[in-house]
């Protein structure tokens, strides 16, 4: 199920997300470990980095019985799926996450 969960969480909110973002400049991001190490070369001003990033999902118990019901014919809430705004609202990160 928590596989589930995360495809669920993907198609409806980080997705349509992604595909809104902007270039992020990360700056002062370095850890510690990081910062102690030597260059081996200078990288190709042409190579690009692709970062993905997750955040934790709340209320994983009701989540969970949320995609039960939503399968499940003889539930009220079957077929009725959630917009991503809902679904970010509902079950996104905490603002404490962000």
């Amino acid at each position: 199920m928590r596989l589930h969960r995360v495809v669920v969480f993907l198609l409806l909110f980080v997705l349509p997300l992604a595909k809104a973002a902007e270039l992020q400049v990360l700056r002062g991001h370095v850890p510690n470990p990081a910062k102690q190490l030597s260059p081996l070369k200078r990288v190709e001003s042409t190579n690009r980095l692709e970062l993905t990033i997750a955040l934790p999902l709340r209320n994983a118990a009701q989540l969970d019985q949320l995609l039960q019901e939503i399968y499940d014919p003889s539930s009220p809430n079957y077929h009725h799926y959630l917009t991503p705004e809902e679904f970010a609202q509902r079950f996104g990160p905490s603002q404490s996450n962000l």
